[in-house]
């Protein structure tokens, strides 16, 4: 257990500083996606921070109950996480309705990509270091870790394609972010959930 909490502290350091990179690229593109990834690895953080605080009430409360304390957590953090893409899909539709310029640059697009290889090395981290614990919190950040890469991905792509297409397509591409966080963070809610009433 102290092994995954030193690996959650780590992800709350990754994360922050990933926010950090993105706000930077978002608001000097002008970009809604580039931003709402970064509100999203800023979510990350806190869901880390969160996440953490649960190992030690878990530690705290060995047996079933500690089992029942990460999960409850583990519900907690898809519920924030579902807000936040609900909140990006209704950005995403806002700026696809009022769209506004967005600036290329060929450095934010190194930058993202070299952010996109963080998360793969982060969910590595997280599941090398879960193996004995098997904690619900963590899968929840592992399977959080593969969402990111697509929502950059998403960011990415929207950027690219103003070159291609002559326009900004950063809100469809926040719409779409936002409701796959969604569908995503429902389905660990319910699962989460299960647990809690079966147990």
């Amino acid at each position: 257990m102290n092994k995954v909490k030193s690996a959650v502290s780590i992800g709350i350091a990754v994360n922050f500083s990933l926010f950090l990179v993105k706000l930077y690229i978002g608001v000097s593109s002008n970009s809604l996606a580039i931003y709402c990834d970064s509100i999203n690895n800023l979510a990350d953080s806190l869901t880390c921070g969160i996440g953490l605080f649960g190992f030690f009430l878990a530690w705290k409360y060995s047996g079933r109950q500690g089992e029942r304390t990460q999960c409850l957590f583990a519900f907690v953090i898809c519920i924030l996480t579902f807000f936040a893409g609900a909140a990006f899909a209704y950005s995403g539709i806002e700026r696809t309705i009022y769209p506004l310029p967005v600036s290329f640059s060929v450095n934010y697009v190194a930058i993202l990509l070299g952010t996109m290889a963080v998360k793969p090395a982060l969910a590595f981290l997280y599941k090398f270091f879960n193996k004995a614990a098997d904690s619900p919190v963590v899968k929840v950040m592992i399977i959080d870790c593969v969402l990111d890469c697509f929502i950059t991905a998403c960011a990415l792509m929207s950027l690219l394609m103003i070159t291609k297409l002559g326009f900004t397509v950063d809100g469809i591409f926040s719409v779409i972010s936002g409701a796959v966080i969604c569908v995503f963070a429902l389905k660990n809610m319910v699962i989460n959930a299960r647990y809690l009433i079966d147990n």
